[in-house]
């Protein structure tokens, strides 16, 4: 078939089906037209994905905030610490004694005749309390010491009353025990501490 007129003044030809109606004939060359476009190939349009757990944010847990409690320095800021936090990181015998001021019972507790070698530990921050070298048998039902471990390991406060000097953890701040002036020599000093304040890590 040749036509005149085309934009190119030159003769257009068009191939068609032999013997086929003209609806054909014109879905033919629509056909051709689409493949000569397309390249034949199939172009699937995307469509929105749903979110699955892998692609969904997570929200951090209560647990996961209180370990990540993190200062500009990069330690954990203990101070900022809520009482909830506290109660999701101790247990219920740890946050007595650490938060609530608490006392173990004399005798009924984990450390009071632990001979092994090794450290002790603070139970919620893990910060080094004392040694078994300075540890000794007070007669008193709980764990003593005649110094600790290291002169930042804890913190010597007085009670408001004035009657006694309570221990803290250095760190953070938990309660651990008192600390008398009927100890051992060189210092003189008892370290009576609450097994359930302190982890004990063998050597």
């Amino acid at each position: 078939m040749t036509g005149a007129g085309h934009p190119s003044g030159q003769t257009m030809r068009i191939v068609t089906c032999n013997g086929a109606p003209p609806m054909m004939k014109h879905l033919t060359i629509a056909m051709l037209g689409l493949a000569t476009i397309t390249g034949c190939e199939h172009v699937a349009t995307p469509t929105a994905k749903e979110p699955t757990a892998a692609t969904q944010p997570t929200q951090p847990t209560a647990a996961v905030e209180a370990v990540e409690a993190v200062g500009v320095t990069g330690a954990t800021d203990y101070k900022s610490f809520t009482d909830a936090q506290w109660k999701q990181r101790l247990t219920p015998g740890q946050y007595y004694i650490l938060r609530q001021e608490g006392t173990e019972p004399p005798f009924r507790n984990a450390y009071h005749d632990n001979k092994i070698t090794g450290d002790y530990h603070c139970a919620a921050d893990d910060t080094l309390l004392f040694h078994s070298t300075e540890k000794y048998d007070s007669h008193t039902g709980w764990p003593s010491f005649w110094q600790p471990a290291t002169a930042k390991s804890v913190k010597d406060v007085p009670d408001a009353d004035g009657s006694r000097v309570e221990v803290e953890c250095a760190t953070c701040h938990g309660h651990l025990g008192h600390v008398f002036t009927d100890g051992p020599q060189p210092t003189g000093l008892r370290y009576c501490m609450n097994s359930g304040a302190m982890k004990f890590v063998p050597k």
